[in-house]
C-alpha cells in the first residue's frame, strides 16, 4: 500500500488533463501499481468526445455495455455499504453529457478523483459509489 501511498503523493498537485491525467488514467495507474497490468485503453486521446469514442469502440470490440461491465468480469465488485481495502477501486455516478461515471480509488476513508487543480479527496457516497476489490 507504501506504493499507492506514494503514487498519491507523485500527483496529489497535478491538474486533470484529458488522456494523460484524468479518472480513467488515474484509476489504470493505481491498478498498475498493484497489479501491474493496467486498465485497457489505448492513450492519445485529448478530449471528452476522444475519451468516450475510444471507450465506445472498446466496448464494441469486447462486447460489453459498459465499462462498468468490464469491471465486474475483471474484478470483484462489493456489495452496496461494503468498502475494500485503501486502494480499491470506485465508479461514482456522475452527471455529465458524455459519460454517466467517473472512476477513482479509496485511500483510507475518501475516494479520490483528478480534479482541475489536483486531485480531490472526497467522502464516501453510497448512494453514488460502487466499489470493487482490486
Amino acid at each position: 500500500m507504501d506504493e499507492i501511498q506514494s503514487y498519491i503523493q507523485s500527483v496529489k498537485d497535478r491538474p486533470f488533463e484529458w488522456g494523460s491525467f484524468d479518472c480513467y488514467c488515474f484509476a489504470s495507474k493505481a491498478i498498475e501499481i498493484q497489479t501491474g497490468r493496467g486498465l485497457p485503453l489505448t492513450y492519445g486521446y485529448k478530449t471528452a468526445k476522444g475519451a468516450l469514442r475510444q471507450l465506445k469502440a472498446f466496448h464494441r470490440e469486447a462486447h460489453l455495455t459498459s465499462t462498468e461491465a468490464y469491471l465486474d468480469w475483471a474484478y470483484t465488485r462489493l456489495p452496496k455499504g461494503v468498502l475494500p481495502h485503501s486502494g480499491g477501486l470506485v465508479s461514482r455516478v456522475y452527471d455529465d453529457p458524455y459519460f454517466k461515471s467517473i472512476l477513482g480509488i479509496l485511500v483510507g476513508d475518501k475516494v479520490v478523483f483528478p480534479g482541475a487543480n489536483g486531485l480531490e479527496f472526497t467522502d464516501i457516497d453510497f448512494d453514488k459509489d460502487t466499489f470493487w476489490v482490486i
